[in-house]
Parts: structure tokens; sequence; C-alpha cells
């Protein structure tokens, strides 16, 4: 997880959005959000029977989940946000 944020890091900008191509040479975006709080952590886990990942924790802790490799519109993916 560590070597995927660090490489989101260096794909964005202090906005937190960014873009790479992709292997077909297609504009590829990111819109990452701003980390989670710890109180927003503590409640997320205290929800959840099972807990968090640490993965994932350490995720939030530096983005509050985002949307990966937007393209065009029409692909990508949105990673979950512990609050709205």
């Amino acid at each position: 997880m560590k070597k995927f944020l660090e490489l989101i890091n260096k794909l964005i900008d202090p906005s937190l959005k960014g873009e790479i191509l992709t292997y077909e040479n297609l504009k590829s975006k990111f819109e990452m959000n701003i980390a989670a709080s710890d109180l927003d952590i503590d409640k997320c886990r205290a929800t959840l029977e099972a807990g968090l990942p640490n993965d994932y924790e350490f995720f939030l802790r530096n983005f509050n989940g985002g949307k990966l490799f937007l393209v065009d519109d029409f692909a990508g993916f949105k990673l979950l946000v512990v609050r709205n």
C-alpha cells in the first residue's frame, strides 16, 4: 500500500488531482480526497464489527477515498470514504 500511495503522490498536484497516460495512450485522471480525520476513522472502526484492514486505514490517513484511472468518463474506480 505504501508504494501505491507514493505513486499517487507523484501523480497528483496540491489540488489532489493528476493524470497519467494508460498503455493505450489515453489520458487517465486521478481525483483524491483529503485525508480522513482520526475521529472519522475511529467512528468507522467502531461501526464496523470486523474493523478496518490496516492497509485501508493507512490509505484513509493519506486520502479519504478518491477516483482512480478515470478515462473519458467511461472507466475508473471510486474508492469509498468514511464520511460524506
